[in-house]
């Protein structure tokens, strides 16, 4: 790691420089959720399967069956919107709706806490980002972790945040807060009583508002603005820009289940062989690799949403062509 002096100040404004930069808005979920539910093998052996095996969180964030629940109906989202949709009667609203009111699945058994979800998402995606600055990226979790009392305490030992109180922008207060969740997450269990006493300390009542408690609400998972402004539409949108085009390849999958190869039609017209136009019947199945996933679903990931088999996933192709004369006869057309 790159060791900092304990009364160095550097490394907490740069971070808190990052999340100015990275949180301006809250993300999306849908978008930040994709490069991870698509190498969870539930996901990954059907969409994505030469993708990374790895599901590539650290281990202390990984929600991974609440990753599976969201994941899947995403994904089922976005075969009901596969371009022509093959599987139109496929309903998943409800099941949004479910995980965002903290529903309990049976299979696989989860309460869905949805802010502790999205706050570990958060954190990952910014862990993420941060092996790309150029700076941040010199250090490694544990590193940060032995920097957090330097984050919450002055040289004297006196509980203060690193981050000066006139630095904040009460216009926006997200940067501040993931800030103060990520050092959270950095640090040890018994180092939130320390983050939290430290922000309070900067801004204390009665002039401060109530800042300071909503400054901690993402670190404590408590902030309501976390969920209520999630809808069905932005999580399945934000989804759909990054893995959209993926999962409708596969509901688009074309095999052909019979071919009756080109059939002349002869006919005798006052004692001649006559002939019509060659016909061919071919029966597509599109997708069936996707309509299995989504039985197999049903009773699972997809509890909440609707799955019936009403599938518009086949087709019977007519062709036809003239037929050849061979010289023995007409062709009528």
């Amino acid at each position: 790691g790159a060791a900092l002096k304990e009364d160095d100040k550097t490394l907490g404004k740069a971070l808190f420089s990052f999340c100015e930069i990275k949180f301006k808005t809250l993300p999306n979920y849908g978008t930040l959720l994709c490069p991870y539910i698509q190498r969870l093998p539930v996901i990954r052996d059907t969409f994505f399967p030469t993708g990374p095996t790895s599901d590539g969180m650290l281990a202390d964030l990984t929600y991974r069956k609440e990753l599976e629940v969201l994941g899947c109906t995403i994904v089922a989202a976005l075969c009901s919107k596969s371009d022509p949709s093959r599987f139109p009667n496929v309903h998943c609203h409800d099941g949004i709706a479910a995980f965002l009111s903290g529903k309990t699945w049976n299979n696989p058994d989860v309460l869905i806490r949805p802010n502790n979800v999205f706050v570990a998402l958060m954190l990952q995606w910014a862990w993420d980002e941060m092996q790309a600055d150029p700076f941040l990226c010199k250090f490694t979790k544990q590193d940060w972790g032995e920097q957090v009392h330097n984050l919450v305490f002055n040289s004297k030992g006196e509980s203060r945040w690193i981050i000066p109180a006139t630095m904040l922008n009460r216009d926006n207060l997200l940067p501040m807060q993931m800030m103060i969740a990520m050092v959270r997450f950095f640090g040890q269990p018994g180092d939130w009583s320390n983050i939290v006493a430290a922000v309070q300390s900067s801004w204390p009542p009665p002039d401060s508002d109530g800042i300071a408690e909503k400054l901690l609400s993402i670190g404590d998972r408590s902030d309501p603005g976390l969920t209520d402004t999630v809808t069905y539409e932005s999580i399945i949108d934000g989804a759909s820009g990054q893995i959209g085009g993926a999962v409708n390849s596969f509901c688009q999958v074309d095999r052909i289940t019979s071919d009756s190869g080109w059939q002349e039609h002869p006919a005798s017209v006052a004692g001649e062989r006559i002939y019509g136009p060659d016909t061919r019947d071919i029966q597509h199945v599109y997708g069936d690799a996707v309509k299995n996933w989504l039985i197999s679903q049903s009773g699972s990931t997809l509890q909440y949403s609707q799955v019936d088999n009403a599938w518009i996933n086949s087709s019977m192709e007519h062709l036809t062509r003239p037929h050849e004369d061979d010289g023995g006869g007409c062709c009528v057309l």
